[in-house]
Formats: C-alpha cells, structure tokens, sequence
C-alpha cells in the first residue's frame, strides 16, 4: 500500500507592531467534517469512493481467471504470471488492486464515520448514504480477503500512523464484518434506485446487497472456512431476487449477448453507441463498473484490449489477443449453446487485409498464444471506430449479473438436498435462455457430479468475468485445474498450497510493522 499522504492546510497567524493583539473574527474555517456539509457533498464523497474502481487495476481484475485449466495468457509478463504462478510481493498488478479496494475502504470508512454528525442531513438519507459506504466497504473486503487471505480490518478512517498499523484479522473476522455491513445495507438502501437520474444509475440498492450476502454466504461455505450454516439463509435471499427481481430493477435477459451490448440489444458482430444495459431498470446487471470516451473527466474502458483480436473489424483494430480459452474449452458447449457463438470468436477479420481468420490456425491472431483456441468475444468495439487503432471504448465492466442468482441457488440446493429436482430447476431454466438442452438426474446422480456440472455451467456463462478464480479456490479445484493445464508436463507450474493466495504486497508489509508481528 501506498505511504499514507496528509493533507497540512496551513495555519497563517497575522502579528501586528502594536501591543495589543488583533481580535480574530473567524468567518469560515476549514475542517474534514465541513466537506460533508450538505447532500451534494455527501453524495460526492459516495460517488468518489465508487470511482476508485473505475480503472486500469480493476479493469485487469478479470485476468486473474487465466489460472482456469481452459485459460491461456500470451507472453505478456504482467499477464503470464498468473498463469505460470511467478507473481510476487512486489506484482504490481495484484499491488494496485490491493491498494485500490483500500483506498475505497477509507473513503467509506470517512462517510460512515462523518455523516451521521452532520445534523442538517435527513437521517433517512443519512441511512441511505451510510448503507451504500457499508455494501461498497464489504464488497472491497470481500476481494481482499478471497485473494490474500488474512488483512488488516480498518474500518475507522485512517488519520494517524497508528490507523494505519493495523495487524491482520482472521478470515472469520473478516467474514463477519461484511455481513454486518451487507445487513445493514439491506435495510436501508432503497429497493430501486431512479434509473432516470444520471447519478442514481448503477447503484447498489437492496437487491444488491442481498445477491452479495448470498453470495458471501456461499463462499462461507468452501474453503478456507467450510461454513455451510448460512446456506438455508443464501438461498431465501437469492428466492427473493429470483421471485421478486423486478422489485429490485433486475431481470434476466432474453438474450445472453444484452449485458455486454452497447445499446441494450442482443450483441451484433460489431455494438452500436447507445444505451446501456448497466443502470437501466430491469437489467441483468446486478453491479457493474461504467466507463464513457465522452463524459468530462472521460473514464474509457480497455475491456476488451487483452482479449479481442489484434487489427480486427471486431476490435476497431484496438484489440492485443493476448488472452484466449482452448479448444477443448468451446467443446464444453453444445452446438446450440448461443454462448459460445456470443462470447467466443470463431473467426475475425483482419480490418486492413479483410482476410478472415478462422480460428484453430497457429501463429499470427492466435489467442494467448493458443494454437486451435478461441478469443474472447463479450467486450467489443462500438461502430465508428473500425481501423482507427484506438484500444478505449464504452464497455461497462460487469461485475454481477442476475444470472449468478440461478447458479447460485442450484448450488445452494444440491449443497443442502443433493442432486434433488429443485436443483436442476434452476441450472436448466438459466441454460434454456442459451438454448442448450437440459441436464437430468441421470448425468448427475450424486452431490459431487452435480458439483462438477455447476463448475463447468459457471465457466460456461461467467468466462473472463472474474468468478474463475474464486470458484477454484473455494472449491478446491485449484491443483486439479493446474494438473489439467494442457501445456506439456515440464513447461507447466506444478501446484503448491501457497497458490491459493497472493503474497501481501511488499509495499504493505514494509510500511506496517504489524503484520510481521
């Protein structure tokens, strides 16, 4: 983490040659508590807070699911670590992201602190603002603690050195304060927010904090805590979404490809600028991250620059094609599977050449690397841009959508009844908005097969959308994925306990003598 910079506003005394002192009329001051002063300032520092996301370290989030045994990452090195496990204290990639959901934390710890002392502010407003720092607080140690592990819980702001020496808490400690929050936040958001007010879009409300307490409570459950006494709670929480969705602004999508559209509309082989999916009510899109080319200051998305292919109409020649999935990856789909005909590319054009390239051929345009792979085809270029060279454009990042909400709850039932109807109630009704065929109870008779089908149900829908790799690690599966990496044995990490987890960043345990307690 970075040094922790103060801000000193100066004090100026003015002495006068006399010999008596001036009497001091102070007509404003200055003080951390009078930023908070009115709604306007309140709902800056909200949105301030939110905005840390908006960037590079988050918007890199999702490589970390090259650890998938279907992933490949090409020679990149800020990429290739994290598949071959070569990253370290000192990455700055995981670094950044660690220091950013920090940053967010002590911004929310600011407003959760400051704002219930500004008396001119509605409490029930006061209740609203408060709820979304706790869901925004939770969600950042929510990251923090599924990726390293044991970290420090700060949850006063940080003003002083001794705030920020702060030793590690146990994982269940963590755990802990995010339900707190999550509860909290579920009482007193507001059920929708106004998707007609610019500012109102894309922000939690109670319908997001109970899709993250369930799934917090799910993760509870796998590795490291094994705590499945919350499940029967995870699964009334996502019943409700799934009951009431519309309650809340969230729908599922008749179309796969509409929550990564630019307009809103099943995707098209190249976007169109329009309205997007993330805010809108209903959306599929739970919580996302909204980037713009055109706003003042812009915030432009680079989503789709490691995945796309390198000179493609498909990328408006902005894409790298640095990461991909292999072959044996596509063959997870059937054949009518609209998944793999919308988040895969089987084939692109070059934007010079306009020669097409049909995936599967090696060497130039192979994703990642891949000889017979695929790109990735969720996050790609609006019109207007095509052979222009430019690598940002307007893709919201999704971080959730309505549809983990049907995995989620056939996982929750097969955990606590096994492979029983209700659990293949769920799984099936998500796979026939892709139209692929329905799973029966005899390909999965048992907790563990059904297990090993809502794994590859999840790769299936949720590929580069960062689920990956917390899915490994919560299940386990992260040795038998990294057995299953189809680079020859000798040219392939082999797996140790330590992978489980990122190293703190050096920065972090260098600058707080807590954590070498």
């Amino acid at each position: 983490m970075n040094r922790i910079k103060l801000l000193i506003l100066p004090i100026i005394v003015f002495a006068v040659g006399c010999k008596k002192m001036l009497q001091e009329t102070v007509y404003t001051s200055i003080n951390p508590d009078n930023v908070y002063a009115t709604k306007e300032d309140i709902d800056a520092a909200v949105v301030s807070a939110f905005s840390i996301y908006n960037s590079t370290p988050t918007m890199l989030f999702p490589v970390f699911d090259v650890q998938s045994e279907y992933m490949s990452a090409s020679e990149l090195p800020n990429i290739k670590i994290f598949e071959d496990y070569t990253y370290a204290s000192t990455t700055a990639t995981t670094a950044n992201f660690y220091a950013h959901n920090y940053v967010a934390i002590n911004r929310c710890n600011a407003i959760i602190d400051r704002v219930p002392r500004q008396s001119k502010i509605d409490a029930t407003l006061q209740k609203v603002y408060i709820a979304e720092a706790k869901w925004l607080r939770a969600w950042a140690y929510f990251n923090l603690v599924r990726l390293w592990g044991p970290v420090p819980l700060k949850l006063k702001e940080t003003r002083t050195v001794s705030d920020f020496n702060v030793p590690a808490s146990p994982v269940k400690t963590i755990y802990d304060s995010i339900v707190a929050d999550l509860k909290t936040a579920m009482t007193d958001l507001p059920n929708k927010r106004n998707a007609g007010v610019i500012s109102e879009k894309g922000r939690p409300n109670k319908g997001t904090a109970e899709f993250l307490l369930g799934k917090v409570y799910l993760t509870m459950a796998g590795l490291p805590l094994k705590d499945g006494s919350h499940l029967s709670e995870a699964r009334d929480l996502l019943l409700d979404l799934y009951k009431n969705p519309l309650q809340y602004g969230f729908t599922l999508f008749n179309d796969f490809g509409q929550s990564f559209s630019l307009d809103g509309n099943p995707v098209n082989p190249v976007y169109q600028s329009g309205a997007k999916p993330l805010g809108a009510d209903p959306t599929e899109i739970v919580f996302g991250i909204g980037h713009s080319t055109s706003t003042s200051p812009s915030f432009p998305s680079t989503m789709s620059y490691y995945t796309l292919p390198t000179l493609s109409v498909e990328s408006s020649s902005g894409g790298n094609g640095l990461i991909g999935v292999t072959s044996s990856f596509g063959d997870l789909y059937e054949s009518s599977d609209k998944r793999k005909t919308i988040g895969l590319i089987t084939q692109w054009t070059n934007a010079t050449t306009k020669v097409v390239n049909v995936y599967g051929t090696s060497g130039y345009g192979s994703p990642g690397g891949i000889s017979g792979g695929y790109y990735i085809g969720k996050y790609r270029a609006q019109s207007g841009r095509v052979g222009t060279g430019i690598i940002t454009f307007d893709n919201d990042q999704v971080i959730y959508r309505f549809a983990d909400v049907y995995l989620m709850l056939a996982e929750i039932y097969n955990e606590l009844d096994g492979p029983a109807a209700d659990a293949f109630k769920y799984l099936n009704e998500l796979r026939a908005r892709a139209g692929a065929s329905a799973f029966t109870s005899q390909q999965a008779g048992t907790q563990d097969s059904f297990r090993d089908i809502i794994y590859n149900e999840r790769l299936r829908e949720f590929i580069y959308e960062g689920h990956v790799i917390f899915d490994l690690r919560r299940w386990g599966r992260l040795q038998k994925a990294m057995l299953a990496d189809p680079r020859p044995a000798g040219s392939r990490p082999v797996y140790k306990p330590e992978y489980e987890l990122f190293p703190l960043p050096i920065a972090e345990v260098l600058n707080n003598p807590e954590l070498n307690n």
